[in-house]
């Protein structure tokens, strides 16, 4: 009976994270960021996410609530997106804002801009100038490529 108990509360836990998720995107500017990374052979993987705060491919793998470096800062400051607009969460040098089309952090939950996000808050990239503009190339090496697979 106990394991049985336990197994029903680990799930209705799941369910309520995971269904709570979505709660979160209407207090960030962009709810679809690109995320183009190259891997260890020079390949190249381009795609757009709605998860921006956690770890790529997590839905496809147990660990769905691992956060990544913007997730961890969008957590840790309540949500709040001025509080984290200014923050370089990914440490390449583009703050938040910057990255999620909003440089100047002028965006609230209650003002309408459009916007269009140019790389990912949540990982590094380096920026790489060709005549067809400038555009943000992060590393794929650390994400399970099948998983990536799936939205090339």
């Amino acid at each position: 009976m106990m394991k049985h108990l336990f197994i029903f509360v680990v799930n209705a836990v799941s369910v309520l994270c995971v269904f709570s998720y979505p709660s979160y995107l209407a207090n960030i500017p962009v709810n679809d960021v690109p995320f183009l990374c190259r891997d260890n052979f020079n390949e190249e993987y381009a795609y757009r996410t709605e998860y921006i705060g956690h770890e790529l491919c997590d839905r496809e793998t147990p660990k769905f609530s691992e956060r990544n470096a913007f997730g961890i800062d969008f957590s840790s400051n309540n949500h709040n997106w001025t509080a984290i607009c200014p923050i370089d969460s990914d440490g390449d040098g583009r703050s938040n804002g910057k990255e999620m089309g909003d440089p100047n952090c002028e965006w609230t939950p209650s003002v309408t801009l459009t916007l269009t996000a140019v790389s990912h808050p949540g990982y590094p990239e380096t920026a790489e100038t060709s005549n067809n503009g400038t555009r943000y190339i992060g590393d794929c090496s650390h994400i399970n490529m099948g998983c990536l697979n799936a939205f090339k």
